[in-house]
Order: C-alpha cells, then structure tokens, then sequence
C-alpha cells in the first residue's frame, strides 16, 4: 500500500487486460505446491479461447464487485487444488460455490458478452504493443512508466519513489486481527506466505507466533496447503 503526502487521487495505477494472466498455448514457469502434472489449465476438447479469462469477464458483468476476488479463486484452485479450469463444468461450480449470482453468471456466458468483453481485452492488448505479462502502466502527477514482468514490493516501491520524487512512500502495515478479518472477508482464505509478506513480518516463525492465539481462541482457522505452507480462513467458513 501507498500514501502519497499530497493528493492521493494523483497516483493512478494501470494494469494490462486480464486475459493475459492464463494464456492457451503459452509455456511459462510457475512456482506452486503441487506437482506439475496435477495442472491442466486447458483441455484439448475446448473450442472457446481462455475459459478462465471468459469466466472471469461473466463475473464482471453479473458481479462487478466480486470479480476481482473470483479471479484469485480461479488461479488459487488451479494452483493449490489441481482444479481443471480450463473446463466450463469446473468454472462453473467454483463460481457457484462462491456465491455468485448464477443465473447472471451464466447469460453472461451464453449471450456471448463474456467472450466479446475477453476480445475487445485482446484488441487493446494489440493496440498497446503489450509483449510481457503482466504489463503495468504507473502514472504519478503526469509522469508515466510502463514496465512489464513480475517485480518485487521492493521493486515497486523504487519506481514509484523516483516517479514521485520522493513523495510517495509505503505506508507501514495494520498488524491486526482486525485488519487481518477485513482481508479474509474479501479473499476468504489466505496463505500464510501471503499474510507474512502482507503484514511485513520477518519470517513465518514470527507469523506463527503473532498467529497462535488467534488460531487456539478459535477466530482463525489453519488448513495445510502443498508441503511447506497453509491457509488461515474465518473460523466461521
């Protein structure tokens, strides 16, 4: 998060469509907790492009609020669960789970917008002569730069002070379990990895201290994830 000392309205940040996030026929290298063979992003009996993409576009339109949030949810059971997303079935049921208006969801689908909103995505991808995903765009008081790949907080936290001058700078992290509730109400679930960088904690041994008695007073709940990391959701889910 960033405070700017002046007008926080600004500094806008632009991200590239997010049909690039999961691309059919495109290699790349993951890091995750299952083994590569568990993944199947695409299915060869498909014939629509980037079901994941389009799937995430339908929630745009029958849940605008709730998207954003969808999407993660897609990338965390195709990652953490080995869930085939690249089946409508599959998207289907994930986003019925979710509490997603279905009936919305799925005229998204069937009248097409859906997959007319993924294509108008492609085209200004086009226009943009995007090459890298992601692609984003920072704009701070008039000054733009446009970068793409993966970077670090600390990455980020560089460009934006040098856009800036100066006057841009991180805003230290709310440790607390209300903090941490409000996050959990609108991601449902969080790795512990995700928490720890999040609240800016210097190793998860130091997570797990702050984390235990939250988890043994029963507010939190603990559930493993791959070999060497979990998820803390609400008690309550």
């Amino acid at each position: 998060m960033m405070k700017k000392t002046a007008s926080v309205a600004e500094m806008q940040t632009r991200s590239t469509p997010s049909f690039a996030s999961i691309w059919p026929n495109r290699r790349r290298s993951i890091i995750c907790p299952l083994p590569s063979t568990s993944i199947i992003y695409f299915q060869n009996a498909s014939t629509r492009p980037s079901p994941q993409n389009i799937a995430y576009k339908a929630v745009r339109i029958a849940a605008p609020d709730q998207a954003d949030y969808f999407l993660r949810r897609i990338r965390e059971a195709t990652m953490t669960e080995g869930a085939v997303t690249g089946d409508y079935a599959v998207l289907e049921k994930l986003a019925e789970n979710f509490g997603l208006p279905m009936d919305a969801y799925r005229e998204a689908l069937k009248s097409g917008e859906a997959e007319k909103a993924f294509w108008s995505d492609v085209d200004e991808a086009i226009a943009a002569k995007v090459q890298v995903f992601p692609t984003v765009t920072l704009s701070v008081s008039g000054k733009e730069e446009t970068f793409g790949g993966y970077y670090t907080f600390a990455d980020y936290v560089a460009r934006i002070r040098k856009l800036s001058g100066g006057t841009i700078e991180p805003v230290k992290p709310d440790v607390s379990i209300e903090h941490l509730h409000r996050m959990l109400t609108d991601y449902r679930r969080l790795a512990a990895e995700e928490i720890r960088c999040a609240f800016a904690f210097e190793s998860k041994a130091a997570l797990e201290s702050w984390l235990t008695p939250y988890l043994s007073e029963g507010k939190l709940k603990k559930e493993p994830c791959g070999t060497d990391d979990y998820m803390i959701s609400p008690a309550s889910v």
